[in-house]
């Protein structure tokens, strides 16, 4: 059964199901932004530690896990991105939104909104986190030890960095191609 144009009604709902999404989205940044915050105020050391001490593994643990969530909220933004895809390729493909096709083809050339901002926040709460460890080293006049901890933290630092830039910059396993595809070969 090939695609039907939607109704006036359908339109309204797809528009409403759009700015959920969208609101979604700015709200994993706020969310990702209070997260960042409360995580590092509580690894901050109440009482300054002795000079020459170690960071300890707490800390890069601790560390481990704020990127972690952060990577955690970044990639459901990720994947609302491709539910809202969804959206909007029906709505080029169904001829229905002239703003979609001029938003997509605007979209092909460089541009700064919404996903790229929202990947630099994540990016720079995720850089910061990943350095937390040195910083707190460096204000407290630490050794970064357990040296394992250090490895490890920076590791997964990196990785979840990298990961975040390919997905969020470089469009990797982005899936409006796919969304169009295949609404493309149900309006057959």
């Amino acid at each position: 059964m090939p695609l039907s144009k939607p109704t006036p009604e359908d339109i309204k709902k797809i528009h409403a199901e759009v700015n959920q999404i969208v609101n979604q989205r700015f709200l994993l940044i706020t969310i990702a932004i209070t997260v960042f915050g409360v995580v590092t105020a509580w690894i901050v050391p109440r009482t300054p530690p002795a000079p020459g001490s170690d960071v300890g593994g707490f800390v890069f643990v601790i560390t481990m896990v704020l990127s972690t969530l952060l990577f955690s909220l970044f990639l459901l933004g990720h994947l609302l991105k491709g539910m809202l895809r969804v959206f909007t390729t029906y709505l080029a493909v169904t001829d229905s939104s002239n703003w979609e096709k001029d938003w997509k083809q605007f979209r092909q050339s460089p541009y700064l909104a919404y996903t790229k901002p929202q990947t630099i926040v994540f990016l720079i709460l995720n850089a910061l986190a990943t350095g937390f460890p040195c910083i707190l080293a460096r204000v407290y006049s630490l050794h970064l030890a357990p040296c394992i901890g250090l490895v490890t933290s920076l590791g997964w630092g990196v990785l979840t960095e990298f990961l975040m830039f390919g997905m969020g910059l470089l469009n990797w396993w982005d899936r409006e191609r796919r969304a169009e595809q295949q609404w493309k070969s149900l309006k057959v």
